[in-house]
């Protein structure tokens, strides 16, 4: 230490390349060893924030958290080898045994559960809660998985459980989503009526993901200009595309 104030270590180890670094809180063996300007970071455990040199407003609880951090600043990290791999990453929050463990340049992401966001490395303003739940790729952006080992695979999607079914208002759903509410429970799809006139609908896809693209006959209901098509597609050759049945409004 050459000008740093207010820093306290209670191991010989940590803090031990600390020049001007100030108010920063070391306990455990190599904890914040190669700080030289980080200031207000806090190290509590063997090799927490060990390799951080100018990161701060950092917080790493538990042996090799937030171990190979160095400029990232605003990390919380709770729990062994949380944020181990974080180097330039900031605002992530992990809390559980190697949340968000890849995490490298990844931000604003939030893991809470062992193994919580574990694979993810560049992408942001994820959440993963849940025992090993996680993202299926590394760069989402915006995606959440809710539940002990849920998977999100796409960016701005919520994924809640694993092989779980839903339930709104009840306690024990028996199907994949169960709304319960009184005597009259209902499920509304609204259409901003200002974004190309607005037309909400309702598919029933048999097997693709995407409407229509095999030969798998799929339906749609669907409300267009406050009229009700009944459409059918499928690629049989033989097959019926196309409204089958229409109901009109004449007002």
């Amino acid at each position: 230490n050459s000008s740093g104030c207010g820093n306290t270590s209670n191991v010989v180890t940590a803090l031990s390349k600390n020049h001007t670094g100030n108010e920063n809180t070391a306990n455990g063996y190599a904890a914040l060893r190669d700080n030289t300007t980080g200031y207000d970071n806090t190290a509590n455990g063997s090799q927490a924030l060990l390799l951080n040199t100018t990161g701060y407003d950092n917080n790493a609880y538990g042996a090799q958290a937030l171990f190979f951090n160095t400029t990232g600043y605003s990390n919380i990290a709770y729990g062994r080898k949380a944020l181990y791999s974080n180097t330039t990453g900031y605002e992530n929050t992990a809390n559980g045994d190697s949340a968000l463990y890849r995490n490298t340049a990844g931000r604003e992401n939030t893991g809470i559960g062992a193994y919580a966001l574990y694979n993810n490395t560049t992408g942001r303003l994820n959440t993963a809660i849940g025992h090993n739940a996680d993202v299926a790729s590394n760069n989402l952006t915006n995606a959440t998985a809710i539940g002990a080992n849920a998977s999100v695979a796409a960016s701005n999607s919520l994924v809640l459980g694993s092989n779980a079914k839903v339930g709104i208002g009840t306690s024990a759903p028996d199907k994949e989503l169960v709304v319960a509410s009184g005597s009259s429970p209902t499920l509304r799809v609204h259409a901003d009526y200002s974004v190309s006139g607005g037309s909400p609908s309702i598919e029933l896809v048999r097997n693709s993901s995407t409407f229509g693209a095999d030969i798998n006959t799929d339906w749609r209901m669907i409300n267009t200009g406050g009229n009700l098509h009944f459409e059918r597609q499928d690629t049989d050759a033989g097959g019926h595309s196309g409204t089958v049945l229409y109901l009109e409004y004449t007002g």
